[in-house]
This record gives C-alpha cells, sequence and structure tokens, in this order.
C-alpha cells in the first residue's frame, strides 16, 4: 500500500489501488443513491432533470451510466459512443464500433505476428548478429 494523489479532489491518502480517497469514494456512492433513488421515485427522467433535482453533476450522471449501474432502473436515459457518436444505454462504445475495434486489434496482432522472425533455434536476431554476416 502506497500514497497517492486523489484523482478527484488532490488529498494524498494511502492506496489500495485506487485513484480516489475513501471520502471521494464515499461521496460518489451518495450521489448514485441520489440518482437511483430519484429515478426509482420519479420514473423516466432526463440527465439534465436528474441533474437539476439531485444536483449530481451530468458528467458523474454519465459515468455511473456508461459503468451500468443504471441498466436496471429502465431508464431512458443514454450516453454517446466515444466513436461514433451513436446513443447507447452503458459503456463506451455501440455494438458496431466494438466490433469494428476488436476486429481492428486482431488483425494488428496478426500483423505483429507475421513481423517476428525467428531462427531455427529462436534466438532474436540484434545488430551485433547482422554485421558479423
Amino acid at each position: 500500500m502506497g500514497l497517492k494523489k486523489c484523482n478527484r479532489c488532490g488529498q494524498v491518502f494511502a492506496s489500495n489501488h485506487k485513484d480516489i480517497c475513501p471520502d471521494c469514494e464515499d461521496e460518489i456512492e451518495e450521489n448514485f443513491k441520489k440518482v437511483r433513488d430519484y429515478i426509482y421515485d420519479n420514473g423516466q427522467a432526463s440527465i439534465p432533470q436528474i441533474h437539476e433535482e439531485t444536483g449530481v453533476s451530468i458528467k458523474e450522471i454519465k459515468q455511473f451510466i456508461r459503468e451500468g449501474r443504471l441498466v436496471e432502473y429502465d431508464i431512458d436515459v443514454s450516453v454517446e459512443c466515444k466513436k461514433c457518436g451513436k446513443k447507447i444505454k452503458s459503456g463506451n462504445y455501440c455494438s458496431e464500433c466494438t466490433e469494428e475495434l476488436s476486429k481492428g486489434l486482431s488483425s494488428k496482432e496478426e500483423e505483429s505476428k507475421k513481423d517476428i522472425k525467428t531462427t531455427k533455434t529462436g534466438k532474436m536476431h540484434t545488430r551485433r548478429d547482422r554485421r558479423k554476416k
């Protein structure tokens, strides 16, 4: 356990592999409960409505949606796909962009495997090895 500076408030705290301090973590949970309770009590609401009624920032509400924490409450709020801007219920990317990114990563991995050349003994070539030949 080391010391870390909280990404949210700047306070130094003993880290358990988290980027925010326990106080901010508690505040985020309280804000989530406010949003969850508001949606439960009032049903369908837009993000700006939820923000005005609860005082929780729009950015934080969108983060709850991206994390999938509000999916079970059957609300009609969405966030934008970070790649194409399409409305999505949770996560960072729509299914099409996720598939496209996945295919892109797979093809890059295959390309890098093709680029790796080994000798019969499995040794790696270095610059010095090439000069000897």
